[in-house]
């Protein structure tokens, strides 16, 4: 995205911490919520969302079996190099089997 391109948005709280985000597009509106104790689990936490975020702007960089699949699999890992290596090497082989 270019420097001159910007984008805005609005975040609705509908009840405890569930928020509902409206984006500048013809996009629908999205319903973030956190899981119980804090919210009811109604939609996407903000961990989740970011996650799916760099996974999405990182696709491109995946190994090239990856770039072949519509689907990558993701799970949260724990976060250290060593793990963060092997999970992606997993889901590139899962990826390729598809």
């Amino acid at each position: 995205m270019s420097e001159s391109q910007q984008f805005s948005f609005t975040l609705e709280q509908q009840e405890d911490f569930a928020f509902l985000i409206r984006f500048d597009k013809d996009i629908p509106p999205l319903l973030a919520d956190e899981p119980p104790p804090l919210g009811h689990d109604a939609g996407p936490n903000p961990s989740r969302l970011l996650a799916a975020s760099i996974a999405k702007a990182f696709r491109p960089a995946c190994c090239s079996r990856c770039a072949s699949s519509r689907t990558i699999p993701a799970r949260s890992p724990r976060w250290s190099p060593r793990t963060w290596s092997a999970t992606r090497k997993s889901a590139c082989a899962s990826a390729a089997s598809m």
